[in-house]
């Protein structure tokens, strides 16, 4: 018989998300042993970092519905956020996140990280800039990564990520 196991403790929310370009990926490599990945990299100059307040990291979320159609399954991929208000600079990256095609590496709040995407079905970030109604909301802007993909996203080791 097959069992699941699970984490007793698990918390939900990210602690990191990167905006990688697919050109800037090597490769994944497996170890087929223990079946871990590790992402590969050419370059890391055009990978963004976004911002995950420490304080709210419970706003940061993956979301992946896996649903069967005709052509097979699919897995609709998404990672919502929020940036908060930008010093000089800022809205360039955003405009840079808005133009690409990307493939996302997040880390959840509980140390598992995954590669959301591929170079053939990259993810598209959209957004939604708010100044809020209320003394008391954010003034931000909400993101999305998002697509629908024929795979899920795959888990992989990150430890050289850890301390950007």
């Amino acid at each position: 018989m097959k069992k699941f196991e699970w984490w007793n403790d698990s918390r939900g929310g990210l602690s990191y998300i990167y905006a990688i370009p697919p050109a800037s990926l090597r490769r994944v490599r497996i170890d087929y042993a223990t079946g871990q990945r590790w992402p590969e990299f050419k370059a890391r100059e055009n990978i963004i970092c976004l911002p995950v307040w420490a304080a709210a990291p419970q706003n940061f979320q993956f979301k992946e519905t896996h649903e069967w159609t005709e052509a097979g399954d699919a897995y609709t991929v998404e990672i919502n956020g929020y940036i908060p208000p930008l010093k000089a600079g800022g809205e360039e990256l955003v405009r840079t996140l808005e133009q690409g095609a990307w493939m996302v590496l997040h880390t959840d709040l509980n140390g598992i990280s995954r590669l959301s995407g591929t170079a053939d079905i990259p993810l598209k970030f959209t957004r939604v800039a708010d100044t809020g109604a209320a003394p008391g909301e954010q003034n931000a802007i909400t993101f999305s990564f998002s697509a629908v993909e024929p795979e899920p996203s795959i888990e992989v080791q990150v430890s050289e990520w850890d301390n950007p």
